[in-house]
């Protein structure tokens, strides 16, 4: 079973959740928090993009 929000503690071998269980190597686990980081940078960019273009096309009335 997958949770939603994992509750992640390290170990020897890696991480586990105590929610699920479900394991990742150390090396998974640093991969998956880069990719959320990079996902969070993407959005936050859109979101800034959005309002670049709502202020342009309020400027132009």
């Amino acid at each position: 079973m997958r949770c939603k929000k994992h509750v992640f503690m390290g170990d020897k071998d890696g991480v586990h959740c105590f929610k699920c269980g479900f394991t990742m190597t150390h090396d998974e686990y640093v991969k998956s928090l880069r990719k959320e980081d990079k996902d969070e940078e993407l959005r936050e960019h859109d979101s800034v993009s959005d309002d670049l273009v709502s202020e342009s096309e309020n400027t132009s009335l």
